[in-house]
């Protein structure tokens, strides 16, 4: 996978009927590390939500309040999972794999400072 771009967070506004929403930034393809949040504008409650996938969509077990609004995270843990022997040969999908995750972090880390640093000014 290549990333071109920096966009890691999609929003839907929900309805009492929609269940599947695209994910359009890149990911991993890991339940494990993405984060699923509906977000009550009226209140400004947040609630983890329940939910699957299905290829790129992901799939809520149950429609949202209407007028809610979904929240499609990237929560990639700062792990390394790559484990190399001394002159064993080298995957190449295993590597693009841990390279893939190392570009995902630093763009999810970047989103969290620029977000305290908004919540500053």
């Amino acid at each position: 996978m290549s990333v071109t771009d920096e966009t890691l967070r999609d929003e839907y506004l929900l309805d009492e009927t929609t269940v599947e929403f695209p994910i359009t930034f890149p990911f991993l393809g890991d339940v494990d590390y993405l984060s699923v949040l509906s977000v009550n504008e009226t209140t400004g409650n947040i609630t983890p939500r329940v939910w699957s996938l299905s290829g790129e969509n992901l799939i809520l077990d149950n429609p949202g309040p209407a007028g809610d609004r979904l929240v499609i995270l990237p929560d990639i843990p700062a792990t390394q999972t790559l484990e190399l022997e001394v002159g064993a040969a080298l995957s190449s999908a295993n590597l693009e794999r841990a390279l893939d995750k190392l570009t995902l972090l630093c763009g999810q880390l970047k989103a969290q400072v620029q977000s305290l640093l908004d919540e500053e000014e």
